[in-house]
């Protein structure tokens, strides 16, 4: 799938969450790699918080049954890029071909994020909307069709 930045470079993008391949990627076709910027984040309660660098402007929703019942606007960055600083308890949740550890808080519920794995490389999900001063309704976030995958 290809998309076309804020600046009208092409990128490639990827993605398949329902069959578990969790990743975005959006690489300039040039070669270069957009921009990245630290963010904090965490679920309602803080019992799980983290930081990440990621570019939030990459940001995709997704209509399969679980992205589409949680609302989620999700970023896709490599693990080296996430870190947990405050690694309280949570719960797992896996479906469809059970690839995909989704992580949410036993005490106020929010999935903050999710890891998988692509190539042998460990991937995370981040729900954008529990990022710090970030309105995910409001970036250009790109629709993946995961339902019908």
């Amino acid at each position: 799938m290809k998309d076309n930045g804020r600046d009208g470079t092409e990128y490639e993008l990827a993605h398949d969450c329902i069959y578990g391949r969790v990743a975005l990627q959006a690489v300039d076709v040039r070669g270069f790699a957009m921009p990245d910027k630290n963010y904090t984040g965490s679920c309602q309660c803080g019992a799980i918080a983290f930081e990440v660098t990621a570019d939030v402007d990459r940001s995709i929703t997704c209509n399969c049954s679980r992205c589409r019942r949680l609302g989620a606007v999700l970023t896709f960055v490599p693990a080296a890029a996430f870190r947990l600083t405050a690694d309280g308890p949570t719960t797992e949740y896996r479906f469809n071909k059970h690839v995909i550890s989704h992580r949410f808080c036993p005490t106020c519920g929010i999935q903050p994020y999710a890891t998988g794995e692509q190539d042998g490389q460990t991937i995370v999900a981040v729900n954008v909307n529990c990022l710090d001063g970030v309105d995910a309704r409001a970036l250009d976030s790109q629709v993946v069709d995961g339902a019908s995958a």
